[in-house]
């Protein structure tokens, strides 16, 4: 299932698993060349030493693009999950309750799988040790 589609079924039930489906915050890598036009317009913050544009919205904004670019890191308001998505890699992580992770586990369109916390991610295949 492509990507958007697979997001639209998560974005179902991350709509639910929230008290503020109408507030959430959505941050844009700026190292984009693409995001020029915003530069300086849009606030700012850095997380884990990237900075982004931090941009508001509801959280069924998580479909839209700026500039073809979709948000790295989206969280709600209330703070009760947050997904983020690699610039480099094509696969997103969600952090939330145990429950709000077996509702998307459970879809059955959407490629998921549970990771550990200090699982590291790479482009390549794993070495066996």
């Amino acid at each position: 299932m492509p990507w958007l589609d697979q997001l639209s079924a998560i974005l179902e039930i991350l709509v639910r698993k929230t008290t503020t489906p109408d507030d959430c915050y959505f941050a844009v890598w700026e190292g984009n060349t693409a995001l020029g036009d915003i530069r300086g317009k849009a606030p700012t913050a850095t997380i884990a030493g990237y900075n982004y544009f931090l941009l508001r919205g509801q959280v069924a904004c998580a479909t839209d693009t700026l500039e073809g670019l979709s948000p790295h890191l989206w969280w709600p308001a209330d703070h009760t999950w947050c997904v983020a998505q690699h610039f480099d890699f094509p696969c997103a992580y969600l952090g939330g309750s145990t429950e709000t992770v077996a509702d998307v586990l459970a879809l059955s369109d959407v490629e998921s799988q549970p990771v550990r916390v200090e699982q590291i991610i790479t482009a390549g295949p794993d070495a066996k040790h």
